[in-house]
């Protein structure tokens, strides 16, 4: 059954890229800006103010997915460089900058635990859960990605993904949003009642969140290692874009309310000037700090994705006059 991967699109383990990848294969649309992440690129960058924006006749399209973090994006990502057929028309690629999450033991024999953790991803894992972490924490978080990238490896527990991958219907579809240009903020999902939970949470504990994170704020986030590995992803896709013609920036976005995570600022560092926009750090945009912003502990609001939209475009539109983009995309 190792054939069925072959004809599976390299996405097929996650439910939201097949929904948008498959949009974006049917649609005719032109779209030259694609902005990847995890759900704070979904639930928090509007393409359609981006694009208002920057009045560059650019056309963006938000492809983030809830859970989907930092290996899983990068390994997303160079596939879609590497496979012009879809937005072949694509000029700039804005990738939110993070760190990998550890697979957790309930999500470890997933399809969207796995389907991604190739022989490279697994070496970034790998490196990355041993210079990040300590030794007891590294040789079990070691262990799941190991398993993961073995089972990958053997096509365990893939073959149905791969077949509903194949033959799901690709027209439509909720993270697509009103606009059909990816992008859902979470006050679309109030009904819900999961959401409905998180926002409680936030507004009942936020005293408590806002003591901690602000107890923490100034605590070190540079010198930290992230395993060499993992850096060079970053710079790899950098790389492979320029061969493609296509510019990548990576994009550091507003982390909420939840602890500081070392490490994002230690890779954004060492990402060439051209290659990284920051609309996220805390001593450079304290506005988007400010909780009346937020749904949740983690997530803007839609007032404050659409102050956030606003913000990133003026940061691109300065990359543009810098690299010379504006010249080039014409």
């Amino acid at each position: 059954m190792l054939g069925i991967r072959a004809f599976s699109p390299y996405y097929y383990g996650n439910p939201i890229y097949l929904e948008k990848f498959g949009y974006l294969n049917d649609t005719k649309e032109e779209y030259d800006l694609v902005f990847m992440g995890s759900s704070r690129t979904l639930r928090q960058v509007n393409p359609k103010h981006v694009d208002e924006e920057l009045s560059a006749d650019t056309q963006s399209f938000n492809l983030g997915a809830g859970g989907t973090f930092g290996l899983q994006v990068l390994y997303a990502a160079e596939h879609l460089l590497l496979d012009r057929d879809v937005l072949p028309n694509l000029r700039l690629l804005v990738v939110e900058l993070q760190l990998p999450q550890p697979i957790a033991d309930a999500n470890l024999h997933a399809a969207r635990s796995k389907y991604y953790i190739d022989s490279k991803r697994y070496n970034s894992a790998a490196d990355f859960v041993h210079a990040y972490y300590s030794p007891a924490e590294a040789s079990v978080y070691n262990q799941n990605y190991r398993s993961a990238w073995l089972e990958r490896l053997m096509n365990i527990g893939l073959i149905r993904a791969q077949l509903f991958s194949l033959f799901s219907p690709r027209n439509g579809g909720h993270f697509l949003g009103e606009q059909e240009n990816g992008y859902v903020p979470l006050d679309d999902e109030n009904g819900k009642r999961s959401y409905q939970e998180r926002r409680r949470d936030f507004i009942e504990n936020k005293d408590l969140y806002l003591k901690e994170f602000y107890s923490n704020r100034d605590r070190q986030l540079e010198g930290v290692d992230v395993g060499e590995a993992y850096l060079q992803e970053h710079l790899d896709l950098i790389n492979l874009g320029r061969r493609k013609g296509i510019h990548v920036v990576f994009v550091l976005l507003p982390g909420g309310f939840h602890l500081p995570q070392a490490g994002t600022m230690a890779i954004y560092n060492q990402i060439p000037s051209d290659c990284r926009i920051d609309v996220g750090s805390r001593g450079k945009w304290p506005i988007l700090y400010d909780p009346a912003l937020y749904f949740d502990r983690g997530h803007l609001n839609e007032v404050g994705a659409d102050l956030l939209s606003k913000f990133l475009a003026e940061e691109l539109r300065t990359l543009f006059d810098r690299v010379h983009l504006a010249d080039e995309r014409n």
